[in-house]
């Protein structure tokens, strides 16, 4: 998985939380750094904040594609407007989270889609030989 976040103390909660199911997180903190990672190593979810100081996430997100047509692309953000939804909506982001800026109430909602997720695609087994 990819973590697309710039502050330190929120990836650091992030990872941490979603390490606990057993996924192995990478980091990105520039839209650059999505484009490298992904064409690295193989990245079944890229998670996002919304809110980049660098770039757009729909930018980024538009040209993941071009890379990476298949990529499943998440977001989170605070109070999106609806601009901000149609634009996820466009570039093909599956699912936005709105967390209102409680760091807790993202990290829970994000552990349990991912586990959803996952759980719906493959096995414990799977998650662990790909952390490894």
């Amino acid at each position: 998985m990819l973590l697309v976040e710039h502050r330190d103390v929120i990836f650091a909660r992030l990872q941490r939380d979603l390490s606990r199911l057993g996924i192995g997180v990478y980091r990105a903190t520039y839209p650059e750094d999505v484009f490298r990672v992904h064409s690295r190593i193989p990245i079944e979810l890229t998670i996002s904040n919304s809110g980049l100081p660098q770039a757009s996430l729909w930018l980024t997100t538009a040209k993941l594609r071009i890379q990476s047509p298949s990529a499943r692309v998440w977001s989170y953000t605070t109070n999106p407007d609806r601009q901000e939804r149609e634009w996820a909506r466009l570039v093909g982001i599956e699912k936005m989270f709105v967390y209102g800026g409680d760091l807790f109430e993202l990290a829970e909602s994000l552990q349990r889609a991912v586990r959803e997720c996952w759980s719906m695609t493959k096995t414990a087994g799977d998650m662990l030989s790909e952390a490894s």
